[in-house]
């Protein structure tokens, strides 16, 4: 529970700073992505650690019924305010807490993104994200960075939490 309310402190404190989570989203990377996964409108994509929720919007733009999660509060705000297509939601969650997003059940995922958050996520994680994933599924990473490049701006800080594996 410490943990937690620590990484939520750390993503606050991020967010309140007029910056984005490097990297930006590029066309190119949302091409890549849909080249990738083939994703088809109407289905039922999840993003985790959306930040501000420019990615979770752009899954929205190609059909998918997109959910952004952050464990932010400050982050979901930037993201309802920012983005208000009714295809894409924006909800506070802590992945490492062990349960699943409210909705979220076992195969009910089509697409699952992990920009810039493969490095704070555990292998608990990666085993709840498999059941919830629907047979056939995709996962997607391709902005994934190193904890470094990802929190640009901060002086290096580190948000608390499983460390990258070396």
């Amino acid at each position: 529970m410490e943990q937690a309310v620590a990484r939520r402190r750390f993503w606050d404190r991020f967010y309140r700073v007029p910056q984005e989570c490097a990297p930006a989203v590029a066309l190119g990377e949302v091409r890549t992505m849909a080249r990738q996964l083939r994703p088809r409108p109407g289905r039922r994509a999840s993003e985790v650690g959306c930040g501000r929720g420019s990615f979770s919007a752009s899954l929205a733009a190609l059909g998918l019924v997109a959910t952004g999660y952050d464990w932010s509060e400050v982050g979901i705000r930037a993201a309802r305010w920012s983005w208000r297509d009714p295809r894409v939601a924006f909800e506070v969650h802590d992945f490492l807490g062990g349960r699943a997003p409210a909705g979220v059940t076992d195969g009910s995922v089509d697409v699952l993104a992990c920009r810039v958050t493969l490095q704070y996520l555990d292998t608990a994680f990666w085993s709840a994200a498999r059941r919830r994933l629907r047979p056939g599924a995709g996962t997607s990473a391709p902005g994934a960075r190193s904890p470094r490049s990802c929190c640009a701006g901060r002086g290096g800080e580190r948000p608390p939490g499983p460390r990258p594996r070396r």
